[in-house]
């Protein structure tokens, strides 16, 4: 594997970083210009295309990938934005349909779609601490890429920052991470998760629940399922896009349920998945691991 980290410096930190030093509006701009840059994040692009493809029938090839493009730049630009714009800034840039619970604890669940960094600044800002549950950073993830591994592990710190608390690293349920997680919810904290995780295909299937997105058998981990229905916690699915001609943030955070059981968990949140890809598959940073996240089984 050849590593670029020059690349990686311009795609991850210089483009992004140099956007957030602008206005919002003329940085969006700077992005929506780049994001024309066919070279830009080129193998990884070419990949959640043809992962995408596998899933629905695209017309325009071009403009899918100039709007996953930009999806990554925003999301990376992120990181700088919310070290360094306070709160007044995303009351002025992100328009809020439905709200969080009055109060804690509840679990708050999102996927790996859009650019959903400030919402743990959202929580914050509403006066909780949001724990994310992350997998933890091991350098040898990145296969020598120093500038992607620097990268992680600051998002990390972010993550921390913006949500007021900090991460819980994962490893299962039955391991510190789900002790952590019952912790934090018993302490009245919110605990936050990303939960389109494709499952290990040679991993014991105990671990996860199969369920369906997009009329198709997946499998998402059963963990965190588990600590809901036990906890008897609230759960709020919860999304954030932009609008890709304007750049402001779009937060939908959708009504809650409590899990009668770890089934309902994960058939509900499946609901939620569906409804984002197929209303925006480029905005989905999973695209590429489509053919694994959707495998064929009963």
């Amino acid at each position: 594997m050849t590593i670029d980290r020059t690349s990686t410096l311009w795609e991850s930190v210089l483009i992004p970083g140099s956007a957030a030093l602008l206005p919002w509006d003329m940085g969006f701009r700077r992005l929506a210009a780049h994001a024309r840059d066919a070279n830009l994040y080129r193998e990884a692009c070419e990949a959640a295309y043809a992962g995408a493809k596998t899933i629905f029938d695209i017309r325009d090839a071009e403009d899918w990938k100039r709007r996953y493009r930009l999806v990554r730049l925003v999301d990376h630009c992120d990181l700088f934005l919310v070290r360094t714009r306070s709160h007044r800034w995303l009351r002025r840039h992100v328009d809020v349909e439905g709200a969080w619970p009055t109060s804690a604890p509840f679990i708050a669940i999102t996927f790996h779609w859009g650019a959903g960094l400030w919402s743990l600044a959202h929580l914050h800002a509403q006066g909780f601490r949001a724990h994310l549950l992350s997998a933890p950073v091991d350098r040898a993830m990145f296969h020598g890429d120093s500038v992607a591994y620097a990268y992680a592990r600051e998002r990390n710190r972010t993550v921390a920052i913006a949500g007021g608390a900090p991460v819980i690293y994962t490893g299962g349920a039955s391991t510190t991470s789900g002790i952590q997680a019952i912790a934090a919810l018993r302490r009245r904290d919110v605990v936050m998760a990303l939960y389109d995780i494709p499952a290990d295909p040679s991993g014991d299937k105990r671990s996860t629940l199969l369920t369906r997105v997009c009329e198709r058998p997946v499998r998402l981990p059963a963990g965190l399922a588990r600590i809901a229905a036990t906890e008897r916690a609230m759960v709020v699915p919860f999304s954030m896009g932009f609008d890709y001609r304007s750049g402001r943030r779009r937060l939908r955070i959708e009504e809650s349920f409590v899990a009668a059981d770890a089934q309902m968990f994960a058939d509900r949140l499946g609901q939620s998945l569906t409804r984002l890809i197929r209303g925006d598959s480029a905005a989905w940073h999973f695209s590429a691991l489509a053919p694994q996240f959707f495998r064929n089984e009963n």
